[in-house]
């Protein structure tokens, strides 16, 4: 009887653990959010919000990491080529990105998704046939408050840039 009575505790703890465990990973997937929005010339835009503190205001500078495709090759990866900046403000985006962008905070990310006869309306190129999609995925690694800030950070990276080259000529 008491072997069969710890079998049976031996079983409520773990189903106690396998619950505790399941409603903790329902709490973290809640912080984060998806949502979507469809802009003006067919730009659907899909939106990971991770719920971090930092929000985005006017005149904060975006450091960003972008990646684009059309279809499934890359155009551009700033993984490769290094982050992209980009100032939140009227006078430097466009207003279907002030739209999609509000809300933001540090570590959230976006995609951006449109049709290439959208995308390409004028001088499309040979890549862009018909029936394809230009995908940009946008993660956004840090919000910079202001000009300052953001001058400091590209001064950090072009030293960081310059010792590299140095090094790298000097291994010739």
């Amino acid at each position: 009887m008491n072997r069969i009575m710890r079998q049976i505790n031996l079983c409520i703890v773990a189903a106690l653990s396998i619950c505790t465990a399941c409603k903790q990973n329902g709490t973290d997937q809640q912080k984060a959010s998806i949502s979507q929005k469809s802009l003006e010339d067919g730009v659907e835009v899909t939106v990971h919000q991770q719920g971090q503190k930092t929000k985005l205001q006017s005149g904060n500078w975006l450091k960003l990491q972008v990646v684009q495709y059309f279809n499934d090759s890359i155009l551009r990866d700033s993984r490769i080529t290094g982050p992209e900046y980009l100032k939140y403000d009227s006078s430097t985006m466009t207003a279907q990105s002030l739209i999609a962008f509000k809300n933001i905070s540090e570590g959230d990310s976006l995609e951006f998704k449109v049709a290439a006869d959208s995308a390409f309306k004028k001088n499309r190129p040979g890549f862009a046939k018909n029936g394809g999609f230009l995908i940009t995925r946008v993660k956004v690694d840090k919000i910079l408050p202001d000009d300052e800030a953001y001058k400091k950070e590209i001064a950090f990276l072009d030293s960081v840039n310059h010792k590299r080259d140095s090094v790298n000529h000097s291994a010739r």
